[in-house]
């Protein structure tokens, strides 16, 4: 019995050391954390910095997000969208436009120095804020040079587009240039958001809208299925690589400078229409 003494002792510190690495194991196991999902960081302009240039430098950081401008007015997949960037605002009236980079200007047209605002937030392919990646921070505006006041107004009444290539019913492949002719209107980008000034806006490029039929243009940010661009050159560049092969329409509609289709009294929104034949290598 005595000499049994010893190896029962030896017997128990090693039972008690083996339930020790046992639980210190266990507790090395790494716990898996929920997915935090997209998110955003504004890197520049932080909290009170100061901007001393006329068009205002934008860097973001984006988390588990691939921005695909390519799918915009797609239907939506988990993910994937864009950026939305708005000045002294968070409605659609101070859109500035949308964005497929993490580096951008902001045109400082119009602009008064002082003290403003940047929200930045994701968006889905049709343009739907996902507030929950919102963020805001605020900038003093003191340029070196002043920038450009907003433009004197331009004609009242009698404002038009038309779309002159591709021709109507043409073959096209996923990218093309979309030529378009405005009367009585001035297209600028660098006022996208800003106040609207009788005579200028920019364009909104849909495909396959039926535009005949208004949409419920609230200031709140809304779904806006089908439209891919916001640009204001008369040279419009489209990418169609997402979409199907087959029949599709695009259209180019006149916009004020805050988004809202430009109409005059009794009259609906001003835009041209054409039907092209995509055949696109990338997609059925």
């Amino acid at each position: 019995m005595g000499a049994l003494a010893p190896k029962i002792a030896r017997a128990a510190a090693g039972v008690a050391s083996a339930g020790l690495l046992t639980l210190a194991s266990a507790a090395a196991v790494p716990v898996a954390l929920a997915d935090p999902g997209p998110g955003l960081n504004i890197a520049f302009p932080t909290d009170g910095a100061v901007v001393t240039t006329k068009d205002i430098p934008v860097r973001v950081a984006v988390a588990d997000f691939t921005i695909a401008c390519d799918e915009a007015g797609l239907a939506d997949r988990a993910g994937v969208g864009h950026i939305h960037v708005m000045l002294d605002g968070m409605t659609m009236a101070q859109l500035t436009n949308f964005y497929c980079t993490q580096n951008f200007w902001l045109s400082g047209q119009g602009l008064q120095p002082g003290q403003h605002t940047l929200a930045i937030d994701l968006s889905t392919n049709l343009h739907a804020d996902m507030m929950e990646t919102a963020q805001n921070v605020t900038f003093l505006y003191q340029p070196s040079s002043l920038p450009e006041r907003l433009p004197a107004p331009g004609p009242a009444r009698g404002a038009a587009v038309a779309i002159t290539a591709p021709a109507e019913g043409a073959t096209v492949g996923p990218q093309l240039e979309l030529q378009v002719q405005a009367t009585r209107f001035t297209a600028s980008c660098d006022l996208e958001g800003k106040q609207n000034v009788l005579g200028f806006g920019h364009y909104h490029v849909f495909v396959d809208q039926d535009l005949a039929i208004p949409m419920d243009m609230s200031m709140a940010m809304m779904e806006m299925p089908g439209m891919i661009s916001m640009p204001c050159g008369n040279t419009i560049p489209v990418d169609l690589g997402a979409w199907p092969s087959g029949q599709h329409t695009i259209s180019v509609e006149l916009e004020q400078n805050d988004h809202t289709p430009l109409m005059e009294p009794g009259q609906g929104p001003k835009f041209a229409t054409i039907t092209v034949n995509l055949q696109n290598p990338f997609q059925p």
